[in-house]
């Protein structure tokens, strides 16, 4: 059984961007709240947002979550081609991951 491998590689902040926005937040504004560098989530169906996981992202990378669960080579560059990069592309904060397909233990055996 396969599943996916989601990494957070890189969490941005754009403060300069921020100054922008026509709300008094920059105080309370930082990067994106829900994940950490380095955090791993497994993903065995896209049929349900992963637990504590932001629907905004979600909505994001579940196309490319699906294709590498379902057997895709989306990027034939990178070294690994059961892998891709995806983002969730909010502008003041966006977060890359890294997302890698993986092969489940059998429970059966």
């Amino acid at each position: 059984m396969f599943a996916v491998k989601i990494t957070v590689v890189k969490t941005e902040y754009y403060p300069e961007l921020v100054k922008d926005v026509n709300m008094d937040i920059e105080g309370e504004f930082g990067p994106c709240p829900f994940f950490k560098e380095g955090q791993e989530i497994i993903v065995k169906s896209i049929d349900e947002i992963p637990e504590k996981f932001c629907s905004w992202a979600w909505g994001d990378i579940e196309r490319d979550v699906a294709l590498i669960l379902f057997g895709a080579q989306p990027q034939p560059v990178l070294k690994n081609p059961n892998s891709m990069y995806s983002c969730c592309d909010e502008g003041l904060r966006p977060v890359i991951f890294k997302l890698e397909r993986i092969v489940l233990a059998d429970d059966n055996n």
